[in-house]
């Protein structure tokens, strides 16, 4: 089963001559949850910049090497007050930065690099392309980065609005807009 999905994830991957992302379309979602009902809460930061290809022959080559540089300290929930526990109470707490760079392509998914903190992760992220749009998802567990002061201070100081829970697994969505190459 899981080799056919790969031949059916792959086929369409490699059916274009070319691939152009457009840079300017990358945007990254991440999804924190709160309370038993795990109900979630969504945002992105203000900077994000990419550095990678932006044309290839197929997605592989698209993506190996690709690498997303997030300022963390520009958190952005459409909520000005959570913004701000989140930049204060935790974000802060681990440093300004997060670095996000795929590293391998391999049994349909993307092999990312998440570097928060001081700690590296291997995460693996699970790529959709339709006729014009990528979409990649995956799941972050914040134990896996040593973040335990920051994650216990948000915990703390969001205690009666989560609920008392919050999450220690984190959604994360990166989409930007593919194309086949224009013909020359």
């Amino acid at each position: 089963m899981r080799l056919l999905l790969t031949i059916l994830f792959i086929f369409p991957l490699t059916s274009h001559a070319c691939l152009e992302l457009d840079q300017k379309s990358i945007a990254l979602q991440w999804t924190g949850y709160k309370t038993a009902a795990k109900l979630g809460v969504s945002g992105t930061f203000e900077e994000v910049t990419y550095k990678g290809k932006t044309k290839a022959k197929d997605l592989a080559e698209l993506l190996v090497g690709a690498q997303l540089d997030m300022n963390i300290t520009t958190p952005k929930s459409g909520d000005a007050s959570r913004d701000s526990n989140l930049k204060n109470s935790f974000f802060k707490l681990i440093g300004k930065n997060a670095t996000a760079k795929v590293t391998k392509f391999e049994r349909g998914l993307a092999r990312v690099d998440v570097k928060l903190g001081s700690k590296t992760v291997e995460v693996a992220l699970s790529p959709d392309l339709s006729a014009d749009k990528l979409v990649m998802t995956g799941t972050l567990d914040m134990y896996d980065f040593a973040i335990d002061k920051a994650y216990k201070s948000i915990s703390t100081v969001c205690r009666a609005l989560h609920e008392g829970k919050t999450w220690n697994d984190v959604a994360v969505k990166v989409t930007a807009n593919v194309t086949p190459c224009k013909a020359q």
